[in-house]
């Protein structure tokens, strides 16, 4: 079904020129141009079904080869660390999902323990189906030999899951979205936490994107521009002094805009693999932190339209005192890691969109809710949730109001004992401030010296700056290393883990 041409070269053999798709725009926003075959074959013509064998997709082979269907067509989806494919077969739309081992969205565990992981998200995409509601989540395919996960190659796994109805929440702006998008939203977040009620996570991972690990993005605020950092320093000064928050168990981890659709009779959560034990209203939180983004100069009503989401979660599973005053400084945190990793992650790659789809949204109600006070902000959530004001819950959030330094950094960036982080590292220090231009200045020397005498000048020069200028702010320095800047993966900040056994290529 393909654009084929075919020629005969001078030797009599005959050439197949086959193009497979079409010109199109991928997540990234480049055009991307048809693939093309070039088939040399003997004198006549060959057979065409082995032709068409020899050219099919290695994805539509899996589906073929591994659950027994008739693809199609094939075609890429974005993802973060995994790979997702949509493919239409003759029965109906699906989503091929292919993990590797020691992937950083997982927390970097190995191959048993990735594929127990995928397990466990199908166990909970079933236990969500089976509670029924307006709740939906996609159903996993068994493979020919009856698993729900098939290893496709050397600690590579796939699933294939069915195609959940409506679209995602970010493809919608506000003022396109259902009239009661909000209640219905709320509403579904609460059956998730039932439903996942009394299920213990069998796998304790560290994740880059823990909500309860949002003060360690603040090592990447040098990467931010410098008007924009007190912003995030007040953020996370909130989030940093929220008390214990009560009532820990399974959650979905990510609900942001991409994993929620929304149809006309149903919410769907999609992309279980960020699940963790945490305490119950951080699914709401990172839900908030997206559902309320708006377009410039649309900032008015984000505060009543996350009162009618979480009066919807409310009304079915009530929330405390401390759950409602602790919701929109989560949000806050979370809109701080997406905009902080965006930053470093687009200073390294910055051709790269996808990296930053979420930053500017992020930046527009991060500075909507550091104009709102804190005390009008729960006013306003137990209005909607018809609970009466409350004389301690003022005083509670206006001490900690007071209590907390608007543009100075924090001198430990230490959570509340009910968020917990990773074991201390080498890299746990301050880091929001930039490099002094002592320390920038002795880089760009030492750079330039690379490049015109060699490694032989710059070892000199290494030895003379430890002998001479021990107290210079550099990394040269032995009594002060500064970390690294890297992506916080499981590898970087779980410091008491085993030494993983290496596995060669």
């Amino acid at each position: 079904a393909w654009p084929a041409e075919w020629s005969r070269n001078v030797s009599g053999e005959m050439n197949l020129e086959v193009r497979r798709g079409a010109i199109r725009m991928d997540k990234y926003g480049t055009r991307t141009a048809a693939s093309r075959y070039w088939l040399t074959t003997a004198r006549g013509l060959p057979d065409l079904a082995a032709v068409a064998a020899r050219l099919r997709p290695r994805e539509a082979q899996v589906v073929e080869s591994v659950w027994g269907k008739r693809v199609v067509s094939v075609s890429a989806l974005p993802s973060y660390d995994d790979k997702n494919w949509r493919v239409e077969c003759e029965d109906g739309s699906f989503v091929l999902k292919v993990a590797s081992a020691f992937a950083e969205c997982r927390g970097g565990i190995d191959g048993a323990a990735t594929e127990a992981s995928l397990l466990f998200e199908c166990r909970m995409m079933a236990r969500i189906n089976e509670c029924g509601g307006a709740l939906r989540a996609p159903a996993v395919c068994r493979t020919v030999a009856g698993e729900l996960v098939a290893e496709v190659e050397p600690l590579t796994f796939a699933r294939l899951i069915t195609v959940v109805d409506g679209s995602p929440l970010s493809s919608r702006p506000r003022p396109r979205r259902p009239r009661d998008w909000a209640a219905r939203l709320g509403t579904a977040l609460a059956e998730s936490a039932e439903a996942l009620r009394g299920i213990d996570d069998p796998l304790e991972r560290p994740l880059a994107w823990d909500l309860r690990r949002a003060g360690e993005a603040r090592r990447f605020l040098s990467y931010v521009p410098a008007e924009r950092r007190p912003l995030v320093r007040r953020a996370l000064e909130r989030f940093e002094q929220l008390p214990a928050l009560p009532r820990p168990q399974l959650l979905h981890g990510d609900a942001n805009d991409e994993n929620v659709f929304i149809s006309d009779d149903a919410v769907s959560l999609i992309d279980f693999g960020d699940f963790l034990v945490a305490p119950r209203c951080l699914d709401l939180a990172v839900a908030l932190a997206y559902a309320l983004f708006f377009d410039p100069g649309a900032e008015d009503g984000w505060l009543d339209e996350a009162a009618r989401i979480v009066a919807a979660f409310h009304a079915r599973s009530p929330l405390d005192d401390t759950e409602l005053e602790a919701l929109i400084p989560l949000a806050a945190a979370r809109n701080c890691q997406s905009v902080l990793n965006s930053a470093y992650r687009s200073a390294l790659d910055p051709h790269d969109p996808y990296l930053t789809i979420s930053a500017e949204p992020a930046w527009r109600l991060l500075a909507a809710i550091d104009q709102v006070p804190p005390a009008q902000v729960v006013a306003a959530l137990r209005r909607a949730c018809r609970l009466p004001p409350s004389v301690a819950a003022d005083a509670r959030v206006d001490a900690r109001q007071n209590h907390r330094v608007h543009d100075a950094p924090p001198p430990s960036p230490s959570p509340p004992s009910s968020l917990p982080r990773a074991a201390p590292t080498s890299r746990d220090t301050p880091e929001d401030a930039e490099p002094p231009p002592a320390a920038a200045r002795w880089r760009e020397a030492l750079a330039t010296l690379l490049a015109a005498s060699g490694f032989a000048a710059l070892a000199y020069l290494l030895l003379a700056a430890v002998a001479f200028a021990p107290d210079t702010p550099v990394s040269l320095s032995l009594k002060r290393k500064r970390p690294r800047d890297r992506f916080p993966c499981a590898r970087d900040v779980q410091a008491t883990a085993a030494p993983r056994e290496r596995i060669s290529p």
